[in-house]
């Protein structure tokens, strides 16, 4: 019975560590959306660096949460873009959204539910 029992308890406290990595990064994430609340619409750079944190946000982040992450970051960088002052990049962004074929919108819509639901946020995606 023991030897049953051991195996559990290391799992439960393997998915305990991935629990708390999880939480961490939605609290990362959740602090993002707040400042992108409380930002000036027109600071432009505040925005650039808020997405550009989000996009490290998601290169450091692991399991499933980081996977969601990575397939959202062309989203945020073309955020980045969007609400940038470089006008080529901003070009550039509205091309490559319109070139996403279904499959891909599809990839990115299920990605940002995930981590919506997962991390509790309503404006950041």
């Amino acid at each position: 019975m023991r030897r049953l029992v051991v195996p559990v308890i290391a799992g439960l406290v393997l998915v305990g560590c991935g629990d708390a990595a999880a939480n961490e990064t939605c609290q990362d994430l959740q602090e993002l959306e707040q400042r992108i609340i409380e930002a000036d619409p027109d600071n432009t750079q505040l925005l650039t660096e808020i997405y550009d944190d989000v996009v490290d946000v998601g290169e450091r982040t692991e399991g499933e949460l980081g996977a969601a992450l990575l397939k959202m970051q062309p989203v945020f960088e073309q955020f980045e873009a969007l609400v940038g002052d470089d006008e080529q990049a901003a070009i550039a962004a509205q091309k490559a959204q319109a070139a996403q074929t279904e499959e891909e919108i599809a990839a990115i819509n299920d990605a940002a539910k995930y981590i919506n639901e997962t991390c509790e946020l309503s404006v950041l995606l």
